[in-house]
């Protein structure tokens, strides 16, 4: 019975283990997006509220605003690496805002304009990484759309 006893308290510690780790990724995706946030607000010079243009991994319209344009399917796969945060900027002080940020956050950045981005260079990267999405931007601005 002694060896159940102890299977049974390396399960709940593995158990436990996991749980911690996920409430505190989960968190730190949070602490990531307030952060960001933070620093946006702080950097842009644009009266639009910032919060508008930057979704986390729980924003509800993260995931459609990620596979919008992905032409090669295999960058949506639920084992491809996503972005910490997406930006969609309406202004060019928005994308130097994010620009900045990223840098002082430490996350990589990846731009998208128009999804002709069949090798996936602005989709996936080994290390964390915010996506600038371009799209609004045009439609805001007047400049040519891609």
């Amino acid at each position: 019975m002694k060896p159940l006893a102890s299977y049974l308290f390396f399960v709940f510690f593995l158990l436990t283990v996991v749980f911690l780790s996920s409430f505190a990724l989960a968190h730190a995706d949070g602490s990531v997006y307030n952060d960001f946030l933070q620093c946006l607000k702080n950097q842009s010079q644009s009266s639009t509220n910032v919060s508008d243009i930057l979704y986390s991994k729980e924003s509800t319209q993260y995931n459609s605003i990620l596979t919008a344009y992905i032409r090669n399917l295999r960058f949506s796969y639920p084992t491809t690496p996503k972005p910490v945060l997406i930006v969609t900027p309406l202004t060019v002080s928005h994308v130097s805002a994010a620009v900045i940020c990223s840098r002082d956050h430490g996350l990589h950045l990846k731009i998208r304009s128009g999804g002709h981005d069949y090798e996936g260079i602005s989709y996936v990267s080994d290390d964390a990484f915010v996506i600038v999405r371009h799209v609004q931007l045009k439609s805001h601005t007047g400049g040519p759309r891609c």
